[in-house]
């Protein structure tokens, strides 16, 4: 079996942005574990760090390690009898707790390891001294791809406990709608699984706040104005299926069912007899549910009995299971 480079490191088991790696923030902090996000960009690294931050009741200091210069961290020198001394920057914690984020590790120039590589080992740089209650942490993208990158010697990057992450359609949508995400972009990402493996989840923030900023404007917004802006976020053929979900609508996806993200849906499509969506949702639902051979766990078959029960009489027939109703075959 062929064997990883010295300086990469092997894939890790990967945690959801969202409440699943806030949860792992919050425990590397208390154990005083120094740790690395590893994953695509735009999928909120920096922002769940700085949340993660906000619930532990600590500060959150970021370096882009990408524009800086060892000078940025080691702060300048100076000499008395002594010697040579160095004044550290403002810029880093001087008391308190909090999260110290080195962003951008592995597209910083390579002379921009060595003072992270001290500030991990010894928690100082020449004389500045990390207080206690600070916890250096990074943040990159994977290596390779697309992605312009150095690769991070082994021994900073075993310094690290490196967690790999990936975006969540379900983890975003509880972010967006605490946030107040413009309700068509949340929308929409709901009825697409897999959105944020083609896209990620920031260029749908921006096409949020280019929706809000066109129902507030005074002047009428072209459709062609609009499809050419959330174009330049999403690309031009994510963009037409955008503006025009709300016209024609999407069915349902089979996981949207059995989590339980139905019910404002349904109630519009009976409402405006949109029988064609309800009749492929429901197929889709069929079709999945067969492959499965049918076994669901509790709150799976409690959601598809809701959903069968909001059914017209003839669709819900086809939803019944071979040997009894839904919840009957549940694990």
């Amino acid at each position: 079996m062929p064997q990883p480079k010295p300086s990469e490191n092997p894939k890790t088991r990967s945690v959801l942005v969202g409440e699943p790696l806030i949860r792992v923030i919050e425990l590397a902090y208390r154990a005083n574990v120094p740790f690395l996000l590893r994953g695509p960009h735009g999928i909120g690294k920096s922002q769940i760090l700085m949340e993660a931050a906000s619930r532990l009741g600590i500060g959150c200091v970021v370096f882009d390690l990408s524009i800086m210069e060892p000078i940025d961290l080691m702060g300048l020198p100076w000499r008395d009898e002594a010697g040579t001394h160095y004044a550290p920057p403002a810029s880093l914690p001087r008391e308190g707790k909090g999260l110290l984020v080195l962003e951008e590790l592995n597209r910083s120039p390579r002379y921009m390891m060595a003072p992270c590589l001290q500030l991990l080992t010894a928690r100082r740089l020449n004389d500045y001294i990390l207080p206690a209650g600070w916890l250096p942490v990074a943040s990159i993208n994977p290596s390779g791809g697309n992605y312009s990158t150095e690769l991070i010697d082994p021994a900073l990057l075993s310094r690290f406990t490196v967690v790999d992450v990936k975006a969540s359609n379900r983890e975003w949508l509880r972010w967006a709608r605490r946030e107040k995400v413009h309700e068509n972009v949340i929308d929409f990402v709901e009825a697409q699984g897999d959105l944020f493996e083609s896209t990620n989840p920031r260029s749908w923030e921006y096409v949020s706040n280019i929706e809000r900023a066109i129902s507030e404007s005074p002047a009428k917004v072209s459709e062609a104005t609009r499809l050419t802006l959330i174009s330049g976020h999403v690309g031009i053929h994510l963009a037409i299926e955008y503006v025009d979900f709300k016209k024609t609508g999407s069915p349902l996806q089979p996981w949207m069912i059995l989590i339980g993200v139905f019910g404002n849906r349904m109630e519009l499509w009976l409402a405006e007899k949109r029988t064609d969506l309800i009749e492929a949702s429901v197929f889709r639902l069929r079709e999945y549910v067969e492959e499965k051979g049918w076994r669901l766990n509790p709150a799976e078959a409690r959601n598809l009995s809701e959903f069968r029960a909001s059914l017209p009489g003839d669709l819900a027939a086809q939803l019944d299971h071979p040997l009894g109703k839904p919840s009957d075959a549940s694990e």
